[in-house]
């Protein structure tokens, strides 16, 4: 793993959270968590931290709305019984950070294409403790989008990690675009219609359909054979082999991708 970026400066000062303005731009500071005197204090408000240390801190029981951290460090730091609503966070490195009982939506964190190539195994492992502190928080849809992401860069692990593995990163790359992660059901309905215009397209001209039958009627025949109906009275054309060979691999096909897609949609319901 290459050095995890660092600051564009070397941080000399500290600041209290419980001081920081409501509304302000704080950059180039370590960020200290003091008792807050009041309920007050445990609220931040629309402050743009750029660049700042959070670096083992025990950050528990705070609440921020609408803060935008940029390039900032949490290594090491706790994140305990916290709620962030509508903040963002935006290329923090968040090595080891440890997360419990906190309100915060995996798709707040944006990445830039570096970190897909350089720090994998770090977001993968951040992510994962974002799944799992979904998953004891009961926010279902906070846990699909974090195991997403943590499958995303679990994919360019296998990539570019220690242990280069191309063929798990291709199956990946199959997860991802077919299945969308095992949660996309729009994913395998548009695969599905994709499958039955390719047979019907390849078929035309090889059934027993007349010179006449356009698309629609081969559309059918792909339809029928798809669900395993097989009203029979559209067949492959006998005296071409490859008519015989295209349909029984497509209704092989269809057997094992509706299993799949069952699968996919049993996952979200249950979820």
């Amino acid at each position: 793993m290459k050095t995890l970026p660092k600051l564009s400066a070397r941080v000399t000062e500290s600041l209290d959270l419980t001081v920081v303005e409501n509304g302000s731009h704080v950059e180039l500071k370590k960020i200290e968590f003091s008792e807050p005197s009041n309920n007050a204090q445990r609220s931040t408000k629309n402050v743009t931290f750029r660049e700042c240390l959070f670096s083992h801190e025990n950050i528990i029981g705070r609440n921020f709305y609408g803060c935008i951290f940029e390039n900032c460090i949490f290594n090491g730091a706790e994140i305990r019984r916290c709620e962030f609503h509508q903040c963002s966070f935006k290329n923090c490195v968040l090595y080891k950070t440890r997360i419990a009982e906190t309100y915060l939506d995996p798709t707040s964190f944006g990445f830039s294409s570096s970190w897909h190539y350089n720090w994998a195994n770090v977001n993968a492992w951040w992510f994962q403790s974002l799944h799992r502190n979904s998953m004891d928080m009961h926010q279902k849809d906070f846990a699909m989008h974090a195991d997403r992401r943590f499958r995303f860069y679990r994919r360019y692990e296998e990539l570019l990690g220690k242990k280069k593995r191309p063929l798990k990163f291709l199956l990946g790359l199959f997860y991802d675009l077919m299945l969308g992660y095992g949660y996309g059901i729009t994913n395998c309905l548009v695969v599905t219609i994709g499958f039955i215009g390719l047979f019907a397209y390849l078929m035309m001209g090889y059934t027993n359909l007349s010179n006449g039958a356009g698309a629609l009627e081969h559309i059918y025949y792909s339809i029928v054979s798809f669900t395993t109906v097989g009203y029979g009275e559209v067949t492959p054309v006998q005296k071409y082999p490859i008519a015989l060979v295209m349909t029984s691999v497509f209704l092989f096909l269809s057997i094992v991708w509706t299993a799949i897609v069952s699968a996919v949609v049993v996952k979200r319901l249950v979820n």
